[in-house]
C-alpha cells in the first residue's frame, strides 16, 4: 500500500423493506449470515464490516462489528479412516 493512499469504504444502506422481509432481517442474524459468507474475505483482508442499526430504540444494541467465527471441527484428514475407505470396505464386507 502506498503511503499516499487514503483509506476506502463501502456504505450499503437498504431502505423500504417489504414487511415480511423486515420480521427476517435483525441485525444479529444480517451479522451472523455475513459472518458465515464472507469468511474467507474477512479473514483473508484487513476490514472490518460494521451493521448500523438506525431504527433500533432505547437502550436496542445499535452497532454490531461482524467477526468470522472460528472453524470447531478438526481437519478433513485428521483421525479415522476417510468415509471413501470406510465405503469401499462397507462395500467389500471387510468393514
Amino acid at each position: 500500500r502506498r503511503l499516499d493512499e487514503e483509506d476506502t469504504y463501502t456504505e450499503v444502506t437498504i431502505l423500504r423493506l417489504h414487511d415480511g422481509a423486515l420480521s427476517k432481517i435483525r441485525p444479529a442474524s444480517l451479522q451472523a449470515s455475513l459472518a458465515t459468507e464472507l469468511r474467507g474475505q474477512l479473514v483473508d483482508r484487513d476490514v472490518v464490516v460494521r451493521i448500523r442499526d438506525r431504527v433500533a430504540r432505547g437502550r436496542a444494541k445499535k452497532e454490531f462489528v461482524v467477526e468470522p467465527q472460528p472453524y470447531l471441527g478438526r481437519p478433513h484428514g485428521a483421525g479415522g479412516p476417510r468415509l471413501r475407505e470406510r465405503t469401499a470396505g462397507a462395500l467389500l464386507g471387510s468393514a
